[in-house]
């Protein structure tokens, strides 16, 4: 037997042909005619049957590859006569405990009239089914995970400005402000730099001021302290602590 397929193609050819085909760890390919015999197929076995020097056509339901023969037998089961497939045709079957799910495709064409088949173990595309959704998983916590840290960075970078500035708040409070405990927030590229410079500028003026006031009033007193004060010294000094306690009470609320 030498069948062709369009010119120069033999059948063995064809075979090797579909070896080659990715279908899955232990699916199988095949093609067999109306009549039910077998003409390639991607099983490690010929599409004839050798007697000596004769070769005999042989039977997709004799096959020594047994997905492809249980796949024809289910198939024949199923539509009683190959003829009757006009189209596309799907089986289920059970072998060996596994769930076997087979694609038939007729085939007319250039000449030929073939069945096309794929049959597919329910565990390798199951298989694939379940890679594929551990992927996705995967993926998923990735992105989780990545979202998270973004957010973490994210909230830092507006954390820390705001916790400078509460801290050279309270600087002021306790007298030890420090423009350079702000330095950093100052040399941002955002808000929080303009922030940061209008505090400074108001920090210094408000230290500036107590400071004054500060010297202000020591100075009365010493004056008072030398001369035994009058009455107008120490309205002066009375003005000046009143002044100085709403200063730091204004700072104090703030």
């Amino acid at each position: 037997l030498q069948g062709v397929f369009g010119i120069d193609i033999y059948l063995n050819e064809l075979s090797d042909f579909m070896r080659k085909l990715t279908i899955s760890p232990n699916g199988r390919a095949f093609i067999i005619e109306t009549s039910g015999e077998l003409i390639a197929s991607s099983a490690n076995e010929k599409p004839f049957l050798e007697q000596g020097d004769t070769k005999l056509r042989m039977s997709a339901n004799n096959s020594q590859d047994p997905l492809i023969r249980e796949t024809a037998i289910h198939l024949s089961e199923q539509v009683i006569s190959l003829h009757n497939i006009t189209g596309r045709e799907t089986i289920e079957f059970e072998l060996e405990g596994e769930t076997q799910l087979a694609y038939i495709y007729r085939f007319q064409d250039i000449g030929v009239d073939w069945l096309l088949g794929i049959v597919i173990p329910q565990n390798d595309y199951m298989e694939t089914i379940t890679d594929n959704a551990q992927r996705t998983i995967l993926i998923g916590i990735g992105i989780t995970i990545t979202a998270s840290l973004l957010s973490l960075v994210a909230a830092l970078h507006i954390i820390h400005p705001i916790r400078k500035l509460n801290c050279a708040a309270d600087d002021i409070k306790k007298h030890r402000f420090n423009p350079d405990n702000l330095k950093d927030v100052v040399a941002r590229f955002d808000e929080f730099s303009g922030l940061a410079k209008l505090f400074n500028d108001m920090a210094t003026v408000v230290v500036s001021r107590e400071h004054s006031l500060a010297e202000q009033v020591q100075a009365l007193k010493s004056e008072i302290h030398q001369n035994g004060g009058s009455r107008s010294d120490r309205q002066k000094l009375e003005k000046l602590l009143v002044r100085s306690q709403r200063l730091r009470a204004r700072q104090q609320n703030r």
